[in-house]
This record gives structure tokens, sequence and C-alpha cells, in this order.
């Protein structure tokens, strides 16, 4: 079964941590590719994220040539606080 990650980057919630800031200078790349790097880079995901510009469209395609490393993958999925960091209105109540 393969998990499809709506809205990847959290509206850019996400892109303000700071342990993502420090991972997108060590790997000199953007927050959103790092992001969009751990979502490649985990079995049975995929994600489809909004670019709403040029810029960004080409920042999410760039994220073919590096790798985060295993440590990293690690942090990164540590962040995960267990709650929705987007709600739409549409969206089922599970978290209640």
């Amino acid at each position: 079964m393969m998990l499809t990650a709506y809205r990847p980057l959290a509206d850019g919630k996400i892109l303000k941590d700071e342990f993502i800031i420090a991972l997108a200078e060590k790997y000199n790349h953007t927050p959103a590719q790092i992001v969009l790097r751990w979502f490649l880079q985990q079995k049975n995901v995929a994600t489809i994220p909004k670019a709403s510009d040029e810029k960004h469209r080409k920042d999410n395609f760039n994220v073919f040539d590096f790798e985060l490393s295993d440590d990293d993958m690690i942090d990164i999925t540590g962040l995960d606080t267990g709650k929705r960091m987007v709600d739409p209105p549409f969206a089922p109540k599970w978290d209640d």
C-alpha cells in the first residue's frame, strides 16, 4: 500500500524548523528540498508538493542530486509530534 503525503511542506510551517534549516545549510539545498528528499527516501510514500511559481517548481524537481544520511533521516522522522500541521476544514477529525 502506498501512502500519499498531502501538503508535504505543511503550508511552509516545517520549513521554519531550526533543524531543517541546519540540514539545508549542510546539504546546500533549500529547506523544502530537504523535506521533499526525506519523503522520496522513504519506501511506499508518494508526495505531491504544490508550487505556486516557477522557482518553487524548479526547486521541487531538484531533489535528485543528493541523499540524506541515515542519521539525518532518523532525526527528521523524530520531529513528528503526532499532530497535524495542516488541518483543512474538509479533513476527517481523527486527531480528536
